[in-house]
């Protein structure tokens, strides 16, 4: 047999089915957009470990490039340093002035 059920009862049902309807809607539309942050975040830490990456590479690249700068610079000064004393070497006359000079 079935039990009897009131309308008072069953409408009191209904709104309750209802609004446990509406809560799980809520959860849902929570859940999707925890989803989507979620994602946001995934894709956000993605891109920032290709900004590492790429900082990580350039400051690399940049210090090779220091590193080269510096060994021009070395050169450069050794260089600098060789001309003169070339130059320094070039300026110094032997003094003969024996040899000019006429006994006599």
């Amino acid at each position: 047999m079935m039990a009897s059920v009131s309308k008072k009862d069953f409408e009191d049902f209904k709104v309750s089915i209802n609004a446990k309807l509406m809560k799980l809607d809520k959860l849902d539309i929570i859940l999707a957009n925890q989803n989507e942050l979620s994602l946001k975040f995934v894709s956000l830490k993605a891109d920032i470990e290709v900004i590492k990456s790429d900082g990580i590479e350039r400051g690399n690249r940049i210090r090779e490039i220091e590193s080269q700068l510096n060994a021009h610079k070395a050169s450069c000064e050794l260089l600098s340093k060789e001309l003169l004393l070339i130059n320094l070497k070039s300026r110094k006359k032997p003094h003969h002035s024996w040899s000019t000079k006429r006994k006599g």
